[in-house]
This record gives structure tokens, C-alpha cells and sequence, in this order.
């Protein structure tokens, strides 16, 4: 079941959704030494994510960005996080470069500082730093099944939850025809603190034919802060995600 949904949300990704999206390449700033930070667009991600299956995955990747949102490889620059360099990776459809740490040198613990290095041309050095929350997002308590003509109530726990709590709801719709559709509808929680979020019957009905399986993400993210005079929208942020899945019977 769970292979079976993976390869509709790919086929629909792919055949469905990414022939309307631009397509992110390297941008010609990658040929040129860079010396001003106002010109880069920066974005810098600490993610775990607690997968369907109950692992633990993790990841530090900074984004280099142009004024069209084309990826730099920043000539004879580069950036570190707690002073391990992150290792130059490309994107698999269209080879753009981003940076990421690899061989799980930094731990990611509760209550821990990220401190990023970004290094220019100019060997001007800029910082980019993130906390962690002292206490991490660790439940989220989600049925296995659910009747889709009664309401459904999400709960997690409360303590030391900030307010950039959402919920990510991914339906995967049964047609008529037998393709299974997957379908997002994503919640900004607005009361962190009331430690649960109720989905409506009507969330697990559709027009398109009958809602089989939700999962259910759960995030929590913390904003840091970027020194140096890096374009507008620049950010660090710490996330949190927990997965969960629901079967939805009548």
C-alpha cells in the first residue's frame, strides 16, 4: 500500500505537476566571485523528520539563490555549520547546486545551537544562526483508521510548542478508474497550545471518488537570524516533522 502511493504521488508529480513548475538551473552568478551579499538570495534548512515508519532522519542544507531563483555555486566561497564544511550536491531532475553537510558530522539535539559560516569571495565572513526548541516535538497521536462520516481528532503534546505549529493533511483519492490521487491541504495551527486540531467529515469526502488513506505531517519550525545584508526572504529555520498515516474505512 505504501510503495503503491509513493508511485501515484511520483506519476502525478511528474506528469501532472512539473510541466507547470520553472525548473531551477544554475545561475550564471556561479561563473563570477561574489562579494556582495545582497544580491544572493539565502536560505538555510535544519530538518528532521520522524518518517512512517517511526526512523529519524536528518539534514543541514543552505541554498544559494539569484534575483530568478536560479541556484549559485559561490566561487571560491563556501559555508560551514559548526565548523564542518557542507559538501556541494546538484538536484536530481535539473543538476542546480545546493549545499549540504554529509557523513552525519553535527548531532541535532534539543536546546543546541547551528551556527552557519558563509564564506564569499572576499573571505568576508557571515553568520546564520538557529536554536533548537529544549524540548523537540516528539508526539503526535493519529488513529491507524478512521470512519470518514465521523470527525478526526489529531492531539499532540504541548510542552515548550511554539507558534509556527502547521499540519500538512495528504488525501489519497480513489477514482472511479482505479488511479489513486493525492491531495494536500495544508493547516496553520493558530493555538499551538490547545494540543489538537479536529479534520471535519467533510475532509474525507471527494468529488474525484473515495478518500482510502491520509497522512498526516505534523511540523514545528523555529527562525533564526542571518547577519550580513542578504536580499529580503532570506532565512534559517529549524523544522521538525512528524509523519503519521491513517486508513480511511466507511
Amino acid at each position: 500500500m505504501k510503495c503503491s502511493r509513493f508511485c501515484f504521488t511520483f506519476l502525478f508529480i511528474i506528469f501532472c505537476i512539473y510541466p507547470f513548475i520553472r525548473c531551477e538551473t544554475e545561475s550564471p552568478l556561479s561563473d563570477v566571485e561574489l562579494n556582495d551579499p545582497s544580491v544572493i538570495l539565502l536560505e538555510i534548512d535544519v530538518e528532521v523528520v520522524r518518517t512512517l515508519s517511526g526512523e529519524f532522519s536528518k539534514s543541514f542544507q543552505a541554498i544559494f539563490k539569484d534575483k530568478k531563483g536560479d541556484y549559485i555555486n559561490l566561487k571560491n566561497g563556501g559555508v560551514s555549520v559548526n565548523g564542518y564544511n557542507l559538501a556541494v550536491k546538484t538536484l536530481d531532475i535539473s543538476d542546480a547546486p545546493y549545499y549540504e553537510l554529509v557523513n552525519n558530522q553535527v548531532n541535532l539535539n534539543s536546546n543546541s545551537r547551528y551556527s552557519f559560516l558563509v564564506k564569499l569571495s572576499s573571505e568576508s565572513d557571515y553568520i546564520a544562526e538557529v536554536r533548537s526548541l529544549e524540548n523537540q516535538l516528539t508526539i503526535f497521536n493519529v488513529p491507524t483508521t478512521h470512519k470518514k462520516t465521523e470527525s478526526l481528532t489529531v492531539s499532540w503534546q504541548t510542552a515548550n510548542v511554539n507558534d509556527h505549529l502547521q499540519i500538512k493533511a495528504i488525501r489519497y483519492v480513489k477514482t472511479g478508474q482505479g488511479n489513486v490521487l493525492p491531495k494536500d491541504k495544508t493547516v496553520s495551527i493558530t493555538s499551538p497550545q490547545s494540543g489538537q486540531y479536529t479534520f471535519t467529515p467533510a475532509y474525507f469526502q471527494d468529488v474525484d471518488g473515495s478518500v482510502i488513506n491520509v497522512d498526516f505531517v505534523l511540523t514545528s519550525t523555529d527562525f533564526g537570524t542571518i547577519a550580513g545584508g542578504f536580499k529580503p526572504d532570506s532565512y534559517i529555520k529549524n523544522t521538525y516533522e512528524i509523519w503519521k498515516s491513517v486508513d480511511v474505512i466507511e
